[in-house]
């Protein structure tokens, strides 16, 4: 342990504090450390092992699929990637999918969507919340709402505002100054202190951004696949929008990141890792209520799903 700890001082970037201990194995739920000791993980790696530690079937999908190849770029058809996306958009109700390195990569996405459409009427400000977090990257960053995480990095992107989360009043004033191209915002705060924003509330923003020509992204990184009971965390609150989420967090339990391209907007490539994903979902969602699509949340009309970023379309929102 001593020279373990001496080792990652010594070599890694000091970013995170660790706890006194070094793992050796795991299995379901439960750690073990180098000293024999057991511990449970209370936190699934952070929302990332959702099946739980060495999952039989997992690890005989990831086993397989390494015989066959490792990864393979965005140039060529791959099966495991293909039956990912067409579970994915079945499971959703959606109809697209691009698959990205992060959520923070996804956020970055759905900006330059809304940025590239605001833009035609001159519109580009991206309004966010405070007390949120919508990742790492220089935007994502300058449109968390926290300023503990903005210090020592300026300067930021610009164009980015901030409303109080749960007054519909502090945010249409906001719009009105600004004139945003979209509103992000999570409908459970993370970072932020585990904060869920109130159902009027939400309807309320989507309403505006519908009235206002908005993209209404929904950051669903911490509450997407499943975590909230329903697939998306946003089908609870009747809403449709711009959704964000990270497949990656809860399906790949771990896994390099995967990435796509949808010929408009490309986002690099990673690990193939779509087989270990694919078996994640199937175990996560089975035919269930999570599985069920409520129909009336999508209502009429084609719905795109890029990856981790669900765009609808066919209204210009």
């Amino acid at each position: 342990m001593k020279d373990l700890k001496e080792n990652d001082k010594r070599y890694i970037v000091n970013m995170y504090g660790r706890f006194d201990m070094a793992v050796d194995h795991a299995s379901g739920a439960q750690v073990f450390d180098t000293e024999g000791k057991r511990y449970i993980d209370m936190t699934s790696g952070i929302g990332v092992v959702s099946l739980g530690y060495s999952d039989p079937g997992w690890v005989n999908a990831v086993t397989e699929q390494l015989g066959k190849y490792q990864h393979i770029s965005n140039l060529y058809y791959s099966e495991p990637g293909i039956g990912l996306a067409e579970k994915l958009v079945k499971k959703s109700g959606m109809s697209k999918v691009l698959f990205v390195n992060s959520g923070a990569e996804a956020n970055e996405s759905a900006f330059k969507i809304a940025r590239k459409y605001g833009n035609i009427e001159g519109r580009n400000a991206v309004i966010s919340l405070k007390d949120s977090f919508h990742g790492r990257t220089i935007a994502a960053i300058t449109a968390t709402g926290q300023d503990r995480f903005h210090k020592d990095f300026d300067p930021f992107a610009p164009g980015f505002y901030y409303a109080e989360p749960g007054s519909i009043e502090d945010l249409e004033e906001l719009a009105d100054e600004v004139k945003p191209c979209a509103l992000i915002m999570e409908l459970v705060q993370g970072e932020g202190g585990v904060n869920v924003l109130d159902r009027d509330y939400v309807q309320a923003a989507a309403a505006l951004c519908r009235e206002r020509d908005m993209a209404l992204i929904i950051d669903e990184v911490q509450t997407g696949i499943g975590r909230t009971g329903t697939l998306f965390a946003f089908q609870q609150f009747g809403i449709l929008a711009v959704v964000v989420l990270d497949p990656v967090d809860g399906l790949l339990d771990d896994f390099p990141r995967i990435a796509g391209d949808d010929g408009g907007f490309h986002e690099g490539e990673g690990f193939r890792g779509e087989t270990d994903a694919e078996r994640t979902l199937s175990r996560l969602l089975p035919e269930g209520p999570v599985a069920q699509e409520r129909k009336d949340d999508f209502r009429d009309g084609p719905v795109r799903l890029d990856g981790e970023i669900a765009v609808r379309v066919g209204d210009g929102r």
